[in-house]
């Protein structure tokens, strides 16, 4: 491959934080062939089908939810994956857990590992936020309702890691107990939240 080609690519890549897709390479006027070139190379790799990242790109470690959510672009960052990202648990999640509706058809590479979390159309929509990593909004669910949340599935996650979770939002100066009874009361969990509430306060 000739430089200048290699150049003109990693341009796009650069343009598009560090990813693109094979349309955008193609309507760059770039032969698909450089693609299999660069990848034989290792100067990209692989995502998902049509999905390309330039791999000297400077990535932080977390932008690997970017990633995840291109993956699965209808999906939300929830459960553990959420409350890991706020900060507010020691634990390490082993998959990125990625909220989906029941309808969503969504098909998984071997890396990274993704745990799909099928949630009622209700309690998926409520308390959607987005955030920014490198210039990418990734969608997560707000801190409140990533919580109440964690709280539905408690028997999964773990009681240790809800009661962390817990002592560290308290502590948290922007904290916002309103706000997170609202989301209690959708995830029904409002009296467990303040039985935990009562422990820790």
């Amino acid at each position: 491959m000739k430089k200048t080609i290699k150049e003109k690519i990693k341009k796009l890549f650069i343009k598009n934080n560090g990813y693109a897709q094979t349309s955008e390479i193609v309507k760059a006027n770039i032969n698909k062939r450089n693609i299999r070139l660069l990848l034989e190379e290792g100067k990209i790799s692989r995502i998902k089908r049509g999905l390309y990242k330039w791999n000297d790109f400077k990535f932080e470690p977390v932008n690997e939810l970017v990633e995840v959510l291109k993956i699965v672009p209808s999906g939300v960052i929830c459960l553990t994956s959420a409350i890991s990202y706020y900060g507010l648990t020691t634990f390490t999640p082993s998959k990125y857990e990625v909220a989906i509706t029941q309808k969503a058809k969504v098909v998984l590479p071997r890396y990274p590992e993704i745990k799909l979390v099928y949630f009622s159309k209700k309690i998926y929509t409520s308390g959607i936020t987005e955030e920014k990593i490198n210039n990418h909004k990734i969608k997560i669910y707000e801190m409140e309702k990533a919580i109440c949340d964690c709280i539905r599935y408690r028997n999964k996650i773990g009681k240790d890691i809800i009661l962390e979770v817990i002592k560290e939002y308290i502590k948290r100066k922007d904290k916002n107990i309103e706000k997170i009874m609202k989301y209690a009361k959708i995830c029904k969990v409002e009296d467990l939240l303040k039985k935990y509430l009562e422990i820790l306060i």
